[in-house]
């Protein structure tokens, strides 16, 4: 359930927030330590009315725990995609 959402005529405009869990590897490939993060993702959506389609972008504030240095460091990341609703 997102905590805000702005409605207009045809579309939802859902605004989200999550707390999860990245695998990842730098080197890509995961031929490498994989290392391990604590992802804090901002999303904001727009959800079209007509049309079962949500495009969204998302901003997410990352701390890496398990890294090939052993040390936490922090990062951002961002992406944008859409979502087929059924």
């Amino acid at each position: 359930m997102p905590p805000v959402v702005g409605r207009g005529r045809s579309v939802l405009v859902p605004l989200r927030l999550g707390l999860g869990v990245a695998f990842f590897d730098g080197g890509g490939g995961f031929a490498d330590q994989v290392n391990v993060a604590v992802r804090a993702p901002l999303q904001l959506g727009l959800r079209l009315r007509s049309t079962p389609l949500e495009f969204y972008g998302e901003i997410s504030f990352k701390v890496v725990l398990v890294n090939e240095s052993d040390t936490a460091t922090t990062d951002i990341d961002g992406g944008a995609g859409f979502r087929l609703l059924f």
